[in-house]
């Protein structure tokens, strides 16, 4: 039986947990940018106009999509075998997981952030 490459979750990824944070710090820092522009123009708005919001960490694919009244971000691993993925949408909070695993984790954000949940779930 082949030997699978490691996913983020396990030990001994400390390069994938950095990406995975760097990943994370994107996310919030989009959420962040779109409430702002909601308040202050009354739209959100696509990656362009939200400014310097941090690069999009190696190997991960970032996808914003807005109609102005509502907006959906994902970041996905692509060189993850059990792909890791982040997503968030105008209601705030940021999931983050990977599909085929059981595991549910809120974890506190920082101050003035969104709150992060671990959401990932079984496959069958």
């Amino acid at each position: 039986m082949p030997v699978l490459p490691a996913c983020h979750h396990e030990p001994g990824r400390t390069a994938d947990a950095v990406r995975r944070e760097n990943a994370l710090t994107l996310a919030r820092n989009i959420v962040r940018a779109e409430k702002e522009k909601m308040r202050t123009l009354g739209r959100y708005e696509a990656v362009a106009p939200l400014g310097d919001l941090g690069p999009t960490p190696d190997g991960f694919e970032l996808r914003l999509y807005t109609d102005g009244r509502s907006f959906v971000v994902s970041l996905k691993d692509r060189t993850d075998p059990c792909r890791f993925g982040i997503f968030s949408d105008q209601d705030g909070e940021i999931y983050q997981g990977s599909p085929g695993t059981v595991q549910l984790r809120p974890e506190p954000p920082p101050r003035d952030t969104p709150s992060v949940l671990w959401l990932s779930w079984e496959s069958s």
